[in-house]
């Protein structure tokens, strides 16, 4: 179905970059997002496929509360499946490929799509967890991190959890203005650096101190944090 919908879209110049799949916590099946782009125009097409209650496959989101229960009606967090079962720090980021790449170099990936999804998504899985936060280098990464702290002390996962954050410094990183983990990896490259080599320099990149991700937090949140 994926496949079909790609090649509809070739004749208006959209090429297929991937399929990210969405499962619940046992590996079943709740939606995957398709994601297409204009190599000439930088349009990006992203659209969710699931299937209808007649085994159909559709170009919208499913019924979350039937297929995820434990969700309450909410979104699944990427690779979700692979989030409960392994106890390794949680690398969170700005959208899938970004997420994919983490893993390919052996972290455990994750994220809830983009900035303005995170009220969508089920993050009590997140509660006594260790998570590095990766936000992209411009002010939408920045709101998106205010949104996660946000969600996070609006579900108490802050004050019911052993939950320890850490946000990635990087204004440290020399990053272009919108940069990501895929610019850093893409200039490890250039330096010669092998997967095993970026993988240490990840785990030694500089963080924000507890200070400074307060600062950042809106008065609101604030005097919830305090209370």
């Amino acid at each position: 179905y994926a496949k079909k919908i790609a090649a509809s879209k070739q004749n208006q110049g959209f090429k297929f970059i991937d399929l990210h799949i969405y499962t619940d916590e046992n590996g079943n099946f709740i939606y995957a997002k398709l994601r297409l782009k204009n190599s000439e125009t930088g349009e990006k097409f992203i659209r969710s496929i699931s299937m209808d209650d007649n085994g159909n496959w559709q170009m919208k989101e499913p019924n979350f509360s039937q297929l995820y229960p434990e969700g309450k009606g909410l979104k699944p967090l990427y690779r979700l499946e692979k989030l409960a079962k392994n106890t390794n720090p949680i690398y969170f980021f700005e959208g899938e490929q970004k997420a994919d790449i983490a893993v390919k170099l052996g972290f455990n990936g994750t994220t809830t799509g983009g900035c303005g999804s995170l009220d969508s998504h089920y993050l009590q899985l997140l509660s006594n967890k260790e998570i590095f936060f990766w936000i992209d280098n411009d002010e939408a990464g920045k709101k998106y991190l205010i949104s996660f702290l946000k969600a996070l002390v609006e579900n108490k996962i802050v004050d019911s959890s052993e939950i320890d954050i850490k946000v990635i410094d990087v204004d440290q990183l020399d990053l272009p203005l919108k940069g990501d983990i895929v610019d850093y990896v893409e200039k490890c490259y250039v330096e010669g650096d092998d997967d095993l080599t970026i993988a240490q320099k990840i785990k030694n990149l500089p963080t924000l101190t507890d200070e400074q991700v307060y600062d950042l937090l809106p008065n609101e949140i604030k005097k919830n944090i305090s209370q």
